[in-house]
């Protein structure tokens, strides 16, 4: 006797049917964007937390950004071309700024599930488990498994009766994300001390090799495809 509570619900496929929002084009929008701030926060804590020679300066320089994120965003700023580009360059330089060590780690990827992968509830603290036994966590970000989700429409289409609609949606949804990750991965080029991480179109190159785009329930090839990524980033 619960159906009159609103679920908030992220599902494109009406799984929930009275959800507590509608998803726009403009939060969708805003939303991609949030991720690329999200990952290349993660990308740069992972990297640089390990080695600080002042403890708890990387973690305090996430916070700082996360808090000026969201004040930008309050005010729809930093969600368009050139404020997203100087964002992302001052993220990298701030982080390229903290003091670290010169000595080497043992980097462990992570993969999976992708609840699990980043939820620390979920993984049982597993990256908490790895730094204290001093290693690196290289962690895939979020915006390839979006960018997955929307290739999947294309892949529905050709083998399993998806709509031309969807089709077209996601070829659209997925060159945007597209063109955030480029600044992402323009912003790391200057600093050679940071892994950049694969573009989509180079993971599934990668993934092609292996395994059919046709595995596509649950994480599917791009499982595969992160897994082969951190082979190559040594």
């Amino acid at each position: 006797d619960m159906e009159y509570v609103p679920v908030i619900s992220l599902s494109f496929n009406g799984i929930e049917k009275f959800s507590g929002f509608k998803l726009t084009a403009p939060m969708l929008y805003k939303g991609i964007i949030s991720i690329v701030y999200g990952d290349m926060l993660m990308l740069l804590k992972n990297q640089v937390r390990p080695y600080e020679v002042n403890e708890g300066e990387t973690d305090a320089l996430v916070e700082k950004w996360v808090d000026e994120l969201i004040s930008q965003f309050k005010h729809n700023k930093g969600i368009i071309g050139k404020s997203i580009r100087k964002n992302l360059g001052r993220i990298v330089e701030d982080f390229h700024n903290i003091q670290r060590k010169d000595v080497k780690k043992i980097k462990v990827g992570v993969v999976g599930e992708i609840y699990v992968k980043y939820s620390p509830f979920g993984n049982n603290n597993l990256e908490d488990f790895l730094a204290a036994q001093d290693c690196e966590v290289m962690i895939p970000g979020v915006l390839p498994f979006v960018q997955y989700c929307f290739s999947d429409f294309g892949m529905d289409y050709e083998l399993y009766g998806g709509s031309r609609f969807s089709r077209v949606a996601g070829l659209i949804t997925e060159k945007m994300a597209s063109y955030v990750e480029k600044m992402m991965i323009n912003a790391l080029k200057d600093y050679p001390e940071f892994v950049t991480p694969s573009s989509f179109k180079e993971i599934s190159q990668m993934a092609d090799k292996v395994i059919h785009r046709g595995t596509k329930m649950g994480e599917g090839w791009l499982l595969t495809a992160e897994i082969l990524e951190l082979i190559e980033a040594g």
